[in-house]
């Protein structure tokens, strides 16, 4: 299993709980490798992450995050260059 399959896998079970306040850092991190990531099985999970999230009623930085991530994810970009965030 690598890092970012770990970062991910940490990251769906803290949307799932709603754990918004420890799910921010992890989404920034994974955000920042989401266009490098070369496994159709990670790249699916961070799809059905972002569109959990969009779902629910999670903060504004993480929804940016989210919607940032999934238009990126097929196009092999950091989600921080599209936002603006790096």
């Amino acid at each position: 299993m690598t890092a970012t399959t770990t970062w991910c896998t940490c990251l769906n079970a803290l949307v799932h709980v709603r754990d918004w306040q420890e799910a921010e850092p992890v989404m920034a991190e994974v955000a920042g490798v989401a266009g490098e990531v070369g496994s159709a099985r990670t790249t699916n999970l961070l799809g059905r992450i972002a569109g959990r999230v969009a779902h629910a009623d999670a903060p504004s930085t993480i929804a940016d995050l989210a919607d940032a991530l999934e238009r990126l994810l097929g196009e092999g970009q950091s989600v921080e260059h599209d936002a603006g965030l790096g």
